[in-house]
């Protein structure tokens, strides 16, 4: 931990208290000592010391340790890997299961694995045009999030392209416009 965020953090437990003498500020070290319970986060990946934002994000959304290449999944197949509280799904998977409002809100594209690996399940990362449709297609109640390319289809460019001209749902015939009105509200936005 840094100094500046072990300070950050520790900063409320020393300014939040009104005193009636001179204000004291307690080192970070000492005001640590104060907190009721800590944990330890090990970030490691099963396979790797340093995690990929795929496998972090998918220890993350299931609680278990996996692969570095793991995109949620347990690296080993392309199915939802059993998380730790024993049920086969994300965090996310369960909250919609039990009615939860659920929301997905990325400044990057929906594509990319912070969010993504809490409703899609693929067997590689570069599998966009399945990573798209699974997060549409997830239950989830609101997502917001860039990669308009991901809905629009072939030949069509969105205004912010994504993938250097690397075309996404475009390599098939299929678009996400057959899944969600998401993609309409794109197209139609873009002929504006």
């Amino acid at each position: 931990m840094t100094q500046t965020s072990s300070t950050e953090a520790a900063k409320p437990l020393s300014d939040s208290t009104p005193r009636k003498r001179p204000k004291q500020r307690l080192s970070p070290l000492r005001t640590w000592d104060r907190i009721p319970h800590i944990a330890v986060y090990r970030g490691h990946m099963a396979d790797s010391l340093s995690a990929t934002s795929n496998g972090g994000a998918t220890s993350h959304a299931y609680g278990i340790k996996v692969p570095s290449a793991a995109f949620g999944t347990d690296g080993k197949t392309a199915s939802r890997p059993m998380a730790a509280n024993g049920e086969q799904g994300s965090l996310m998977h369960e909250a919609i299961r039990r009615g939860v409002r659920t929301g997905l809100v990325n400044s990057g594209s929906i594509i990319e694995p912070g969010t993504a690996c809490f409703v899609a399940s693929t067997a590689h990362r570069d599998d966009y045009e399945q990573i798209a449709a699974q997060v549409v297609e997830s239950g989830v109640d609101v997502i917001l999030s860039g990669g308009e390319e991901c809905f629009l289809p072939y030949p069509r460019r969105g205004g912010f392209p994504i993938f250097s001209g690397r075309n996404v749902l475009r390599q098939s015939a299929r678009t996400l416009r057959e899944v969600s009105k998401v993609g309409e509200l794109l197209q139609h936005q873009s002929q504006q």
